[in-house]
């Protein structure tokens, strides 16, 4: 409960701070001029909305197969294999690493359900944020700048490679095995043991991509709007 809180809290107090930039800089009148601001005058059109939404809820649904939060088994009937009724919740005690218990297993149907790891919850709600995030500034960046100036929106997808493999390095090295071959099925076991460094790899990328990002495109924005000032109707200046 405490985990569901602290997300739920987190996306809350994230939502009040864009909030809050968009409305001082509709008061001020000022255009964007920094990460937070810029996130926030993006936010305000509705078609990146739509992209941070699209782009947020397909690679949770990706890193929910791929770490196993999202469990579908059609060749087993969940009630015969584990003795439960369905629909139901059942929370398993078992010891291990912090982060990694207690677990909350969630019967939908015979077939699919939820493997509710905390730390992979955490994972997969704030790397597919910051994904969006990136695929927003990406975007924005391959539309709006010079292809030279684009070209480090290539972080998001480096980031994006990453995360995949940190709720579960296994499960995403032996999908990739499957597709790559059999030679590579070897190398796919080693990467449980780096799930902590896989972490640290693909959350700094995730951040330090927009901040890089932001000093490009903010130029382009405050042309824009003074443009789009100057153009206004009855404006004489």
């Amino acid at each position: 409960m405490l985990v569901f809180v602290g997300i739920a809290y987190t996306l809350y107090g994230i939502w009040k701070m864009i909030l809050v930039e968009k409305v001082q800089m509709r008061l001020k009148g000022d255009p964007p001029g920094g990460l937070a601001s810029l996130t926030a005058f993006l936010l305000d059109q509705r078609t990146y909305r739509r992209i941070l939404l699209a782009v947020t809820t397909s690679y949770a649904i990706i890193y929910s197969f791929l770490s196993g939060t999202l469990v579908f088994q059609p060749s087993i009937r969940f009630s015969e294999t584990y003795l439960v009724d369905i629909p139901s919740a059942v929370v398993i005690p078992i010891y291990g690493a912090p982060g990694q218990i207690p677990r909350l297993v969630i019967y939908l149907t015979e077939n699919l359900g939820f493997l509710l790891v905390p730390l992979n919850l955490v994972l997969l709600i704030g790397i597919s944020l910051l994904v969006g995030w990136n695929a927003v500034f990406g975007i924005y960046a391959y539309r709006h700048l010079p292809r030279g100036d684009g070209r480090r929106s290539t972080g998001v997808g480096v980031g994006a490679m990453v995360g995949l493999f940190t709720g579960c390095p296994t499960c995403a090295g032996l999908l990739l095995a499957s597709m790559l071959g059999s030679g590579a099925a070897s190398a796919a076991t080693a990467l449980a043991s780096l799930q902590t460094l896989l972490i640290g790899l693909a959350i700094p990328i995730l951040f330090v991509t927009p901040i890089l990002l932001s000093r490009k495109i903010v130029g382009p924005v405050l042309d824009s709007c003074r443009l789009a000032v100057r153009e206004k109707p009855g404006n004489k200046h």
